[in-house]
C-alpha cells in the first residue's frame, strides 16, 4: 500500500452495492424523481393560485410517472381500437381499388372492339380505294382498246 500512496493513488473504500452502475442509475433516478416532484408541487401551487383544481394535476402527473395495470390495459385497448379503425379504412380502400379493377377489363374489351372495328373500317376503305383504282385502270385499258379498235376500224374502212 505504501507503493500506491507513493504513486499518488489513494485507497478507495468499498461500495455498499455490488453493482455500482445500478446504484448510480438508481440515485440519478431518485434525483430526477425528486426534481419532478418539486416541479409538480410548484405546478400545483400555480394551479391553486389560478383557481384550477390541484387534484387533477396531481392525478395526471401520477398517471404519467406510474401507470397502473388498468391504465396499461386501457392503452392497449385504445391501440387495438385504433388499429382496427385503420384496418377498416384500408379494407374500404382495397374494396374501391378492387371495384376499379373489375371495370378496367370491361373498358379494355370495349376498346378492343373499337380497335377491331376501326381496323375493319380501315381495311374496307383500303379495299375500296384499291377497287376504285382497279376500275380506273380497267376503264383506261378499255379506252385504249376502244381507240385501238376504232383506229383499226378506221384503217379497215380506208382500205
Amino acid at each position: 500500500m505504501a507503493a500506491n500512496d507513493a504513486g499518488g493513488l489513494s485507497e478507495v473504500p468499498p461500495r455498499d452495492s455490488p453493482s455500482p452502475r445500478l446504484g448510480c442509475t438508481t440515485g440519478a433516478a431518485e434525483a430526477t424523481q425528486r426534481a419532478l416532484n418539486n416541479q409538480e408541487a410548484m405546478d400545483a401551487e400555480e394551479n391553486r393560485a389560478s383557481g384550477e383544481e390541484a387534484t387533477t394535476a396531481k392525478t395526471a402527473t401520477a398517471a404519467t410517472t406510474q401507470i397502473p395495470r388498468e391504465g396499461e390495459l386501457a392503452a392497449i385497448l385504445a391501440a387495438i381500437t385504433q388499429i382496427n379503425g385503420r384496418l377498416g379504412n384500408m379494407d374500404a380502400r382495397l374494396g374501391a381499388v378492387e371495384s376499379q379493377l373489375h371495370t378496367l377489363p370491361v373498358k379494355r374489351e370495349r376498346l378492343a372492339t373499337k380497335v377491331a372495328s376501326t381496323s375493319v373500317r380501315n381495311r374496307f376503305a383500303s379495299l375500296k380505294k384499291k377497287k376504285e383504282r382497279v376500275e380506273r385502270i380497267k376503264e383506261a385499258i378499255a379506252k385504249r382498246r376502244g381507240r385501238l379498235e376504232t383506229s383499226g376500224k378506221g384503217d379497215a374502212e380506208t382500205e
